[in-house]
C-alpha cells in the first residue's frame, strides 16, 4: 500500500521530527555505554534524559492582535543537551530572541553603526583533534580582536561556533560566524577603517598562525520575506552550534544516529561556550545589565539545581520574558513513535496545560 504524501508539517509534527531525532541520539548513548569504558555511566544517564526530553509537550493558543491564532508550545520537561535536536530547538529560539533585543539596543545608542556577516574558517580534523581546534580557534579568534587593523575598524560584534560533520570524509569542520558592526562610513569607497576581503583573510590566516591561507566569507545577510537585514544575520549566527540532520538517518520509522559521531561532538565541545560578545555590543549589554550568557544546552545548574528542575516548561517560540495574555486555550500532547503514516507523532492527550 502506498502511504500517501503528507501535507505541509504542523507545528506539533515539526516538534515530533525534532524528538525522533533526539529518540535516535539517545540509542547512538545507549550503544556507547554498552561499549563500556569510563564514560559509559554517563552516556546511559545522558541516555536516559534525553528519552525523557519533550514526552510531553503542552501547545497555548492566543489570539493575536490581528485576529489570527498563534500557537505557543512548551516542553514539560527539557534535558538541555547540546546533542538533544529537541533541546537545541528550543535553546535557538531564546538565544535570537537575546540577541535581538541586545543589537536593537545597541543601535538604539548607536545609530549611525551598520553590520556586515562574516565567517572565518579552518581546515577540517578528525574526531579525536575537535576539541583542539576549538581551542586553536579560540585562541586565533583572540590574536585577531586585539590588532590595530581590527580595532579600528569593527566596533563590536556578536560571535558563535559552529561545527560540521562530512559523511563522506569522516571528519569535522569548525568555524565561526560573526555579526560585525561597524561604522556607516566603513562602507565609502576609500574609508581608512574599511578591510577588503583579502585583507581580512590574511589576518585571519597570520592570527590562526596557520602555514596555509584560511577563507574568510564576507556577505550581506540574506534576509527572508518580513526580516530586516540584522534579523537575518541574528538568525545564521544563533541557528545552531552543529547541524544535527548531518548525522541522522532518515529510516521508515524514525532516525538513526551515529554513535562515533555523536561522542566526537560530545567530547569535543564539553565544557566550552560557543558564543561570545565584544566591543559596542558588549558595553550595551553591561550598561543596560542585559543577559550576556546565551544558554547553550547544558544540564548543569551553576547553582547545583537538579537538572529536572531546570526550565521546566520552556517555550519553543514563546515571547520570552514578555508578558502574554491569558491563552484562549491549551491542551497537552504525548510523544508515540510510529503513530503518523509509521512516523513519529505527538497525539491528544487532554485539555489543559
Amino acid at each position: 500500500m502506498q502511504i500517501p504524501a503528507r501535507p505541509k508539517l504542523s507545528l506539533a509534527e515539526i516538534v515530533a521530527e525534532h524528538k525522533a531525532m533526539a529518540e535516535a541520539a539517545a540509542n547512538a548513548r545507549e550503544a556507547l555505554a554498552a561499549r563500556g569504558g569510563p564514560l559509559s555511566g554517563l552516556y546511559r544517564a545522558r541516555a536516559e534524559k534525553m528519552r525523557r526530553c519533550g514526552k510531553r509537550l503542552t501547545i497555548r493558543e492566543f489570539e493575536a492582535e490581528d485576529g489570527t491564532i498563534r500557537q505557543v508550545p512548551s516542553l514539560v520537561y527539557n534535558c538541555r543537551q547540546r546533542e538533544c535536536p529537541l533541546s537545541q530547538f528550543t535553546i535557538r529560539g531564546k538565544n535570537r530572541r537575546k540577541a535581538t533585543t541586545l543589537f536593537n539596543a545597541t543601535f538604539e545608542r548607536h545609530p549611525d553603526k551598520r553590520i556586515i556577516f562574516a565567517t572565518f574558517t579552518m581546515p577540517n580534523v578528525d574526531g579525536v583533534d575537535l576539541g583542539d581546534a576549538i581551542n586553536v580557534l579560540n585562541r586565533g579568534w583572540t590574536r585577531m580582536t586585539r590588532t590595530a587593523a581590527w580595532r579600528r575598524s569593527i566596533e563590536g560584534y556578536l560571535q558563535c561556533i559552529e561545527v560540521t560533520y562530512s559523511p563522506e570524509r569522516n571528519d569535522y569542520h569548525a568555524h565561526r560566524h560573526a555579526v560585525l558592526v561597524v561604522d556607516h562610513s566603513y562602507f565609502t569607497r576609500g574609508d581608512s577603517k574599511y578591510i577588503p576581503q583579502a585583507k581580512l583573510a590574511a589576518m585571519w590566516t597570520s592570527a590562526m598562525q596557520s602555514p596555509v591561507p584560511l577563507i574568510v566569507d564576507v556577505r550581506v545577510p540574506k534576509a527572508r520575506p518580513g526580516e530586516t537585514m540584522l534579523d537575518a544575520a541574528i538568525r545564521q549566527v544563533v541557528k545552531y552550534v552543529f547541524k544535527s540532520g548531518e548525522f541522522y538517518e532518515r529510516t521508515a520509522t524514525g532516525y538513526r544516529a551515529d554513535p562515533d559521531v555523536l561522542e566526537a561532538m560530545y567530547v569535543g565541545l564539553a565544557g566550552r561556550r560557543m558564543f561570545g560578545f565584544g566591543g559596542i555590543v558588549r558595553q550595551t549589554a553591561q550598561a543596560l545589565k542585559l543577559e550576556l550568557a546565551f544558554d547553550e544546552a547544558e544540564d548543569v545548574a551553576a547553582d547545583g539545581t537538579p537538572d529536572w528542575l531546570i526550565d521546566a516548561d520552556v517555550d519553543l517560540d514563546g515571547p520570552g520574558d514578555i508578558l502574554c495574555p491569558e491563552p484562549r486555550s491549551a491542551y497537552a500532547l504525548c510523544f508515540e513513535p510510529g503513530s503518523l503514516f509509521s512516523r513519529p507523532a505527538y497525539v491528544y492527550a487532554g485539555e489543559g496545560a
